[in-house]
């Protein structure tokens, strides 16, 4: 969706996947894993439509009766049909004229460029609408957190590029080693729980960073206009969230599990900008010959698949990276074999490794259906964006397993807020 901006010492572009983030509005995730070895995994079970009730009636059950109402003549029914049409009719004026005020609020936004203190007023005026308003104002808002952040990614990575000489020189191998063993102790573990993922592997994730990371702290004391840059990335940004929260809000109304309404987190522009930092700076990180070579190739064939697609697949392979497992090769296959499970999953209304279409019943089955293999899957609804959905896996025990098993080949398929992710021995 955005253009290339980004350089790196492993001849990636900077693929910008800004809007993608934005699309969604939502920064929240269901997830559930499945793994070959050991079955099915569901460790958020979150159900948008309700199951259906049985309902067990007594034999001498009836219904009771009622009196048949009494229609009106022909032309009271007539009259009514009329006062009916004529109040949709005022309806449908309504929201067209709501819209039309709204298209020039937003042609007077981006107008305003210049002007934040207008652009405040204007968004105001905008999200009075509600709903309505922050569905006209999403397109332009992302129009323009995206011009903003290219402009933001260029700078932030030409001063990680010149810190990331002297990083190098700095790293400690036997460290490292000692980290990885550590890592996959744990995370071998028949086990495994979040808890423990938390507590014992977060720290040696954020140690590894640490060595092998330029941290972020260090890119901003190198430039101070960095800071300046970012702090003007915050304004379309405070617009986006406002938007974005609207929208997230009007979305969990719709659901009646107050439990559920909490695993959904509100927008946050702030996490996301971190995250697309982090991001970029385990880009830059030291990587083998052979590790460089599959990123290389994934560069070429994930020009065939959706931007936010391939932005997990490579968050997925940085994080093996950092702990010592090889980068996979994207396989197209598992890909669309992902994104069809995703859109059924989207389009039927369910959320499960086992699909009630005929012929697609297991992961297994659907990968076939496109001539390949598959040796886990992982699903999820997102609206965080490919780095997301990689997040809220790492944190659940099966889908951690599936992240960093011995597959050779992977691919990931998504369908609206729905992510299917594939992976082949």
């Amino acid at each position: 969706m955005l253009q290339d901006t980004r350089k790196h010492l492993l001849r990636f572009r900077f693929k910008d996947w800004t809007a993608r983030f934005f699309s969604e509005f939502l920064n929240f995730s269901w997830h559930g894993g499945w793994r070959g070895s050991v079955g099915c995994y569901v460790f958020v079970v979150i159900s948008i439509v309700s199951s259906p009730l049985s309902l067990g009636f007594q034999d001498d059950f009836e219904l009771p009766l009622c009196d048949v109402p009494k229609l009106g003549s022909t032309d009271e029914l007539n009259e009514k049909s009329d006062d009916n049409s004529t109040d949709q009719k005022a309806g449908v004026d309504t929201i067209r004229d709501q819209k039309s005020q709204l298209r020039e609020l937003v042609r007077e936004y981006s107008k305003a460029r210049k002007n934040p203190a207008q652009q405040d007023r204007l968004v105001d005026q905008i999200l009075e609408f509600g709903v309505l308003g922050a569905e006209q104002f999403r397109d332009t808002i992302n129009k323009r957190v995206q011009l903003e952040m290219k402009k933001y990614g260029k700078e932030f990575n030409t001063s990680l590029t010149k810190l990331n000489k002297a990083k190098l020189k700095e790293i400690n191998l036997a460290e490292v080693a000692s980290l990885q063993q550590r890592f996959w102790e744990v995370s071998d573990r028949e086990n495994l729980s979040k808890e423990m993922i938390q507590k014992e592997i977060d720290p040696i994730i954020q140690r590894l960073q640490e060595m092998v990371v330029i941290d972020r702290k260090s890119v901003f004391d190198s430039n101070a206009e960095l800071l300046v840059a970012r702090e003007q990335l915050q304004v379309p940004g405070k617009h986006w969230e406002r938007c974005a929260t609207i929208l997230h809000e009007d979305f969990i109304s719709n659901i009646n599990d107050p439990e559920s309404r909490q695993e959904l987190l509100p927008p946050s522009f702030e996490q996301w900008l971190v995250d697309e930092e982090e991001f970029l700076l385990r880009l830059a990180m030291p990587m083998g010959t052979a590790n460089r070579a599959v990123l290389t190739t994934n560069e070429n064939l994930g020009k065939q698949l959706d931007e936010e697609e391939v932005k997990a697949i490579l968050s997925t392979n940085l994080l093996r990276l950092l702990v010592g497992r090889p980068a996979l090769t994207i396989d197209l296959l598992l890909s669309a074999s992902g994104r069809d499970h995703s859109s059924d999953m989207e389009r039927l209304k369910f959320f499960s490794h086992d699909s009630p279409v005929s012929g697609k019943s297991s992961p297994w089955d659907r990968a076939k259906n496109f001539g390949t293999s598959a040796s886990g899957e992982n699903i999820a609804i997102n609206g965080g964006g490919g780095a997301g959905a990689v997040r809220a896996w790492y944190y659940s025990p099966g889908h951690h397993k599936n992240m960093f098993g011995k597959h050779v080949r992977i691919g990931v398929g998504k369908s609206g807020r729905h992510w299917t992710q594939l992976f082949g021995k």
